[in-house]
């Protein structure tokens, strides 16, 4: 039942990146590669942003409703998901008006995009926000592949209506801003439809009702998960974000492309946390360190085996890609170097998330911060010397070193030492 479930997830996943892929190979046919790094340096602040903003509820809901679950306790739920979703779409508008108003007047060194470029960050930092969330509460609700389809499944697919829609009416979207603004009119449409199915189908009210020390539980633990989750993103957008102000944005481009396609080795690792996390919160709660302990080795297992088949032919065919791509060819070491580190990280296991579906969250968090920190070192030794290369090096080295910890911590940490 655990296999079938993680390949369900893992063919989500595919899924969606795959259409990832195709969306990202349809923008580098119709933006040149310097407007291909200008969304992608937007996109990776409005990812950031939207995490800072969830405060961790996206991560933490999948915490707390399976442990109010075994109270059978409607209520709560209820409370939980209304305080949340709140919460989050206001500290989204704030910081996201913060973030962007801020690079408006500081702006990349390396370029000066329009105004709407940065109108379209805030906008889709905002929505991003509100659609991470929605996402955790249906994996809460172990509705992992519904939850997959709404974050990357529905979203391409819409996206690139929109882009070969256009092609197709003579309309030709030729710049980072047109596609920013065609991105955000996808994403609000699948807000919209996300929630009306959590309305629906788990009877939200906003007659919620929550006392003062729910909502200190609440932010105690989400806090710290939006600080580690912020975190993971960092070491997976923090060198793009650097290179948006170390290098041409041809050169971004170059490794923009290189990373959107290196992330198909995540697959089964995000189809891995997918089932995971919440079945380890229940086992965590239950007390039955055992059968979380089995989950965890039979997750690992799936995510080697999984990674071989998938990262392998990866290294293989992208060479032959980029003889279409000739103005990404400058990318190519910078993929090899991020599918090795994404594969080297996945083989250790969901090692960071059942920390945190533990109550070690805080200890995962530090250790992540730590090597968040190393990496933007690396960075600023490695990009002047080896160029978008020291970039994908110090990533690769950041991904693998925090799973590392988080593993050791894993095997020698109470109560799973015994």
């Amino acid at each position: 039942m655990l296999y079938k479930l993680l390949f369900s997830a893992a063919l989500a996943n595919g899924l969606g990146l795959g259409l990832g892929f195709v969306t990202h190979l349809s923008l580098a046919s119709f933006l040149d590669v310097e407007n291909y790094g200008l969304f992608s340096f937007v996109f990776s602040i409005a990812v950031m942003v939207s995490l800072f903003a969830n405060l961790g509820f996206n991560a933490s809901v999948q915490r707390f409703i399976p442990a109010i679950g075994a109270d059978d306790s409607q209520r709560d739920i209820n409370s939980l998901l209304v305080f949340a979703q709140s919460v989050v779409m206001l500290a989204s508008l704030v910081v996201s008006a913060v973030v962007f108003i801020l690079l408006y007047y500081f702006k990349p060194i390396n370029t000066e995009p329009e105004f709407s470029v940065y109108g379209a960050g805030f906008v889709l930092a905002f929505i991003l926000s509100v659609n991470r969330l929605q996402v955790g509460i249906l994996k809460a609700f172990h509705q992992g592949f519904l939850a997959i389809c709404f974050e990357s499944v529905f979203r391409e697919v819409l996206f690139l209506l929109i882009i070969w829609g256009g092609f197709l009416f003579g309309v030709m979207l030729l710049s980072a801003s047109v596609n920013l603004w065609g991105y955000i009119c996808v994403l609000i449409s699948l807000v919209c439809i996300a929630q009306y199915v959590i309305a629906k189908k788990y009877t939200l009210s906003f007659d919620a009702r929550f006392t003062r020390v729910e909502v200190i539980k609440w932010l105690r633990i989400s806090m710290p998960i939006m600080m580690l989750a912020a975190a993971q993103m960092l070491m997976h957008r923090i060198d793009i974000m650097m290179l948006g102000f170390m290098v041409p944005m041809e050169d971004v481009g170059a490794y923009g492309f290189a990373a959107k396609i290196s992330q198909g080795a995540t697959i089964v690792f995000m189809a891995g946390i997918t089932i995971f996390g919440p079945r380890a919160s229940a086992f965590y709660h239950a007390g039955d360190v055992l059968l979380l302990t089995d989950l965890y080795k039979k997750t690992q297992k799936f995510m080697i085996f999984g990674g071989v088949l998938i990262c392998f032919p990866m290294l293989l065919l992208y060479p032959y890609l980029l003889n279409f791509y000739q103005e990404y060819q400058g990318g190519l070491y910078s993929f090899f170097v991020l599918v090795g580190g994404y594969f080297l990280s996945a083989a250790l296991g969901p090692a960071s998330n059942v920390m945190i579906m533990t109550k070690y969250e805080m200890v995962t968090m530090w250790v992540t911060f730590g090597v968040v920190i190393a990496n933007i070192l690396l960075n600023i030794l490695l990009v002047p010397m080896l160029g978008i290369l020291g970039a994908a090096i110090a990533t690769a080295c950041a991904l693998i070193l925090r799973n590392f910890v988080c593993y050791l911590m894993f095997l020698y940490a109470q109560p799973f030492k015994s």
